[in-house]
């Protein structure tokens, strides 16, 4: 009975610890008993989508450590103002020469063998390759229009892939290179209004997988990394179908510090991982990827027991008495409000915490998009239990 009791204690001390972490358990070790990334230094690294988010912290972490860079963002991002910070941040270690500044699109795929030519023209050789750059869009599959899908995945993978196939001959004559490239855990955990940016990430994993098979005999590392929610831009500039940014407050239990990301990220890469998941809730991200069938499950259970729905209505009759599912978008926007409040005061018991509670309810409501549905989606005012389609089209 005694050590029944011991090993259940034990377990559930496990799975405390389990739950605290933020990465895989391979990068504790390699951050105690692996090599640092100080041992970056001097190496040339190549790094897509610089000019802001976890590119720019890249280059700000690797300048510190002394690697030499190859700054590469849009037009019109400051990518000067990143190189400068860089410089000041190598404390001496850098010269102005040991930092190139590349603007172009990814997705101009005509323009990657040139900018191979111009990167070694500069530094003579890249020993990595950070393929960083990439767009979100998150809209329902019925509300994305096709211009930003394709443009989705002409950044996200076919810009991605064509970099590093413009650079493999590069490094195969080398046989040395290492290609790093952040995919997500949207590849493996599918949400809503997020398809076409999981099916990108998804493909990167597919694609580098493969070349990683592909290129064992020649010298070429392939490190493919799986990011969970990190405290950057990217939700805010993404595409919503009213056209606004993503509100993400919801998810802060799950956010990262792009400092603390980037640092897991350059140990990743120094100890020349095959992949890592680097996320907060990592058990649960980890879990989902081994036990699909259940995560679906779930999730299909809580978005089936949602009280509010949103649906699509054929924009035909969207506004005319054959609507089965018409209702006053104030309404409906005003009485989710409500209704969340009123379920909240049932579990708080207490009217003095009212005030707070309608904060939460109408920030709540705000953030599941019920007061900003596109203009072709109408709210149903009423639990459904299954697909709303044969009830409304």
């Amino acid at each position: 009975m005694f050590v029944c009791a011991l090993l259940l204690l034990g377990g559930f001390l496990v799975l405390l610890v389990l739950l605290k972490i933020e990465c895989d358990p391979a990068l504790y070790f390699y951050k105690y008993f692996g090599k640092k990334p100080e041992t970056l230094r001097g190496k040339v690294v190549w790094i897509t989508g610089a000019g802001s988010g976890i590119g720019r912290q890249l280059a700000v972490s690797l300048a510190q450590v002394g690697a030499r860079l190859v700054l590469h963002s849009l037009p019109g991002e400051d990518l000067d103002a990143v190189k400068g910070r860089c410089l000041r941040i190598a404390r001496g270690c850098l010269k102005d020469e040991d930092v190139l500044v590349l603007y172009g699109d990814v997705a101009d795929i005509e323009m990657h063998e040139k900018w191979v030519d111009q990167v070694l023209k500069h530094f003579s050789k890249v020993d990595i390759l950070i393929n960083n750059a990439g767009i979100g869009a998150f809209q329902s599959v019925l509300e994305s229009p096709w211009s930003a899908i394709r443009r989705l995945f002409e950044v996200n993978l076919f810009g991605n892939v064509g970099l590093a196939r413009a650079l493999l001959p590069h490094f195969r004559q080398r046989k040395a290179g290492h290609i790093v490239v952040p995919s997500s855990v949207l590849a493996f955990l599918p949400i809503p209004n997020a398809s076409a940016y999981g099916a990108s990430k998804r493909a990167i994993q597919g694609f580098y997988d493969t070349l990683r098979a592909e290129e064992v005999g020649h010298g070429v590392k392939v490190t493919v990394l799986f990011p969970g929610y990190v405290k950057t831009n990217i939700f805010a500039n993404s595409a919503t179908a009213e056209g606004t940014g993503v509100d993400m407050g919801q998810l802060r239990m799950f956010e990262m510090r792009v400092e603390r990301f980037a640092d897991w990220m350059l140990l990743a890469v120094a100890n020349e991982m095959i992949s890592a998941c680097i996320a907060k809730g990592w058990l649960l991200f980890v879990a989902a990827y081994h036990f699909p069938d259940l995560a679906r499950r779930a999730e299909q259970l809580v978005l089936l027991n949602s009280t509010i729905t949103s649906v699509v209505i054929r924009p035909e009759i969207q506004n005319t008495e054959e609507n089965p599912c018409r209702l006053d978008e104030g309404y409906s926007c005003k009485r989710n409000t409500e209704r969340m409040g009123e379920e909240l005061l049932k579990i708080f018991d207490g009217e003095e915490d009212k005030p707070a509670i309608d904060r939460m309810a109408t920030s709540s409501s705000k953030w599941m998009g019920k007061c900003n549905f596109p203009k072709r989606c109408n709210v149903i005012d009423y639990r459904i239990s299954g697909d709303p389609a044969s009830a409304c089209q």
